[in-house]
């Protein structure tokens, strides 16, 4: 597969216990496949740079994590970034904030891209 611009999206997830911030599962998921689908990887953040869930997906083979603030309309935002991706790759679900699990959909109709949901 000739994939030259791969993305993960990563959301900040909540300790079930605790509620501290921390990665979510799913996106932890989406960024071990780009690691493994692409030489070069995107790999954003929509929220706060200084979510301490951020250093966790470093601690996961992230090179960077590219924060892109969230002005008020998140998809418009994301597909600013993502307008020549080739594949972006998402978790399910955030699990805190706004967590509808809508955004893949949203975004992939914005950017005209297909989707295929529940891959991992």
């Amino acid at each position: 597969m000739n994939l030259k611009r791969v993305a993960v999206l990563l959301s900040a997830g909540r300790h079930p216990v605790s509620g501290e911030s921390r990665h979510c599962r799913n996106d932890s998921l989406a960024l071990t496949l780009g690691l493994n689908l692409a030489h070069e990887l995107a790999v954003l953040h929509a929220g706060e740079t200084d979510n301490p869930a951020l250093q966790d997906y470093l601690a996961l083979g992230a090179n960077q994590i590219n924060v892109v603030p969230n002005t008020g309309n998140i998809i418009e935002s994301l597909a600013t970034h993502l307008s020549d991706t080739d594949l972006i790759l998402t978790g399910t679900r955030a699990e805190n904030g706004e967590d509808s699990g809508l955004l893949p959909y949203l975004l992939a109709a914005r950017l005209n891209l297909p989707l295929v949901a529940d891959v991992l």
